[in-house]
């Protein structure tokens, strides 16, 4: 075990001393057919749900992947897992887990080591809750976010989004919610810009 981590700490060791060397050595990818890689984002909502006095809060863990079209348009795909608790009203709360998968297209503001981006996506959901409480449902929003460029072709991001959608639980009648989220992440593009 103590071999594994003097090989780790030397391995991670000498990619933080070439990187600098190697970055500057390269472009930045993002570009038209550039491929983007988000992996570990981490997420934050909360809802508020109509017909009911109920509201949520939830954490998630997701990835994605989005091509550009251009150096500014860029469409995408994710999947993403939530955790987290309802407030039903009255004192009462549930616990449940969900998965979220969507599609969203991006316009990118290229500004050097920072981009900006706005968003809109189209998602679908299913989610259990304590009790074999279980819905789906369906929505769309909007948002916009930061990238900054630590090399040319990794970033770490920030994101603030707003969500509105409607599911059915099972056995009852359909629920509007909507809900704020934040998210930070990061992301590896690939490819090359033409």
């Amino acid at each position: 075990m103590k071999k594994f981590k003097v090989t780790a700490l030397v391995v991670a060791l000498a990619m933080l001393f070439a990187l600098p060397a190697w970055s500057a050595a390269k472009q930045p990818t993002i570009g038209k057919s550039s491929i983007e890689i988000e992996g570990v984002t981490l997420s934050y909502e909360s809802l508020t749900q109509q017909k009911s006095s109920g509201s949520q809060t939830t954490y998630g863990i997701g990835a994605a992947l989005g091509y550009f079209l251009t150096d500014a348009i860029e469409l995408g795909v994710g999947l993403g897992i939530m955790g987290g608790s309802s407030n039903l009203g009255g004192g009462a709360t549930s616990t449940g887990s969900e998965v979220d998968y969507l599609v969203n297209g991006r316009y990118n503001f290229h500004s050097g080591k920072l981009i900006p981006y706005l968003e809109i996506k189209v998602f679908g959901n299913s989610a259990s809750a304590t009790g074999g409480l279980s819905t789906s449902g369906f929505g769309y929003g909007a948002g916009g976010g930061l990238r900054y460029l630590i090399v040319p072709d990794a970033s770490i991001n920030l994101a603030l989004g707003y969500e509105t959608g409607t599911s059915k639980p099972s056995g009852g009648s359909s629920i509007t919610s909507s809900d704020l989220g934040i998210s930070a992440g990061m992301s590896i593009f690939l490819g090359w810009k033409k």
